[in-house]
């Protein structure tokens, strides 16, 4: 990989300035050696963090480098999570890493909340996912956001053409709950 600067690769849209990653992100747990690598993007990032109120990083959910890289660089974190069953494990696993670095590496880390996604509301299933992601959340000392982001074709269609959903489908529920999701994120912030 090639060492570019932040300022460098902003492209700004309508929604705001954004970062793309590219397919060499997928060699970075073999590419990004040595020392200090968890602090990379942390390190990039300082250049710009006095022209930005907040910076968004979005990673997978796999906790590789890039994904630990995010978690130095941030001070708080929102755990989207997939209403489902095996997610509950993959939460309290964030939540240890979440604690050691803390403790290691950045010390104003904090979880802000989970997010569920792909929630169906009318199943008994999510209803009882959701209770028991009150109870991680407790443990985490977190909490579980209010608003609830559906499963919807809508999301999957909107990412095929490359597009947020709020611009594919501005009308739609899932948008309206994003955008509520935003507002109750907001709400919290002390300012």
């Amino acid at each position: 990989m090639k060492k570019v600067s932040v300022k460098d690769i902003i492209q700004k849209t309508s929604s705001g300035d954004i970062l793309t990653g590219s397919e060499d992100l997928f060699q970075a747990d073999v590419m990004i050696t040595g020392t200090r690598k968890e602090y990379r993007l942390k390190e990039a990032l300082n250049e710009i963090m006095e022209d930005y109120d907040y910076v968004i990083i979005d990673t997978s959910h796999v906790l590789g480098i890039l994904a630990l890289n995010a978690l130095v660089a941030s001070n708080s974190v929102i755990v989207a999570s997939h209403a489902e069953g095996y997610n509950l494990t993959g939460v309290e696993r964030l939540g240890s890493i979440v604690r050691d670095i803390v403790n290691h590496s950045n010390r104003y880390l904090s979880i802000k909340g989970i997010l569920l996604t792909k929630f169906k509301e009318r199943t008994i299933l999510n209803r009882n996912i959701t209770n028991v992601m009150d109870e991680v959340a407790k443990r985490l000392g977190t909490k579980v956001f209010k608003t609830k982001i559906r499963d919807t074709i809508l999301v999957s269609e909107s990412q095929i053409k490359h597009l947020t959903v709020l611009d594919y489908a501005p009308e739609s529920m899932v948008a309206k709950e994003y955008e509520a999701f935003v507002d109750e994120f907001m709400g919290d912030i002390e300012v």
